[in-house]
């Protein structure tokens, strides 16, 4: 049976749930149409963009009725950064749509008739949370700026001039590099036909702690004076690491080797009671609030007694091993990333664990 929408028709559709990657579901006599920016309990207009045998997608391009789920959404970037996907959602709708999801998959993939989930537990904060932003370059008339990829698009980065997901410091930082670029009048990397030098910005941030560290992503060559940049970042209390990446490859990649060029080579951060070393590249759930939460959910879940050994299986910078380790006979890290298993030991050692 031949799909009864064919590509760039114009469709009216209600929305009435989410699927798993977060389009909206639709109907059209039974058939299914997944409509990217629909929201559960919109009316839209959509445009389908691909037709496959058992369903199609779309794109929405007119809200006729609004959901009494959508929020104003906070951000002036929003819906056009690619970072945010829901910020006009409520964020409990969010949290339940994941649930359901996950009971979904449970069912239809698993075979488990009913399965025994607990409520999901929300975020804490659902703005200002992340503790690593990684930005890209791009050119524009003024100038070099920093932002994110446009949503849906691999080779345009739209400027940002403050997120919602990072702190007041985070933005205070990315915006100096922006002014330091401008002001050295070096060019952007342009990924469409790899020319350019400034590529990326890396920017972490101990949340408990209030340090930061930044890392430059660029083309080969040393084009700028590094006591310079050094300088600008020095502006900034909360900054204590400051690295320096060459990537010489057409890929969009940050997991580089760096050079320090001032402070620490790592800062730290703590999580339940214990103190963790974080350089560049080593891995950290970018929610650290949250982050706490989950660690304490599975020491509580799994009831250590002492007498048993931990496997912390792709463990980068030990976090979770670490904090089951006073509960534990032993416990074994398991990491490709020489520089999270770096981290790891140190942090064993840091805490008095070994």
């Amino acid at each position: 049976m031949a799909a009864p929408v064919r590509r760039d028709d114009e469709l009216e559709l209600t929305i009435d749930s989410l699927a798993y990657g977060g389009n909206g579901v639709a109907r059209l006599n039974g058939f299914v149409v997944f409509v990217r920016r629909g929201l559960p309990g919109d009316t839209v207009r959509a445009r389908v963009t691909k037709v496959k045998r058992g369903f199609a997608e779309a794109l929405a391009t007119e809200v006729i009725r609004p959901s009494e789920q959508r929020v104003d959404a906070p951000c002036v970037h929003y819906p056009a950064c690619g970072g945010c996907r829901f910020q006009d959602l409520d964020y409990a709708v969010q949290a339940a749509a994941k649930e359901a999801q996950l009971r979904d998959a449970l069912t239809r993939i698993g075979g488990i008739t009913d399965p025994p989930l607990e409520p999901i537990v929300p975020a804490s904060s659902a703005f200002f949370y992340r503790n690593k932003m990684e930005y890209s370059f791009t050119q524009t008339p003024a100038g070099p700026t920093l932002g994110f990829h446009k949503a849906g698009r691999w080779d345009e980065v739209l400027e940002i001039e403050r997120c919602w997901l990072t702190t007041d410091v985070g933005n205070g930082i990315r915006n100096a590099v922006r002014d330091w670029a401008r002001e050295e009048g070096l060019p952007a990397y342009d990924q469409a036909d790899q020319t350019g030098y400034l590529r990326h910005l890396v920017v972490r941030e101990g949340r408990n702690t209030g340090q930061a560290l930044v890392m430059l992503v660029t083309g080969p060559g040393e084009r700028f004076e590094t006591g310079y940049f050094v300088e600008v970042l020095r502006r900034f209390p909360e900054v204590r690491s400051i690295h320096w990446a060459i990537n010489d490859t057409p890929a969009e990649v940050t997991n580089l080797p760096s050079t320090l060029l001032w402070g620490e080579d790592a800062i730290e951060e703590e999580l339940l009671g214990l103190r963790f070393r974080l350089r560049p590249n080593a891995f950290l759930q970018t929610n650290t609030e949250m982050a706490e939460v989950l660690y304490g959910l599975a020491r509580e879940y799994a009831a250590l007694t002492g007498s048993e050994t931990v496997y912390d299986l792709y463990c980068g910078t030990g976090t979770i091993g670490l904090a089951l380790a006073a509960d534990a006979l032993s416990v074994w890290g398991v990491e490709i990333s020489e520089e999270s298993v770096a981290c790891a030991l140190e942090n064993a050692d840091l805490n008095g664990i070994g």
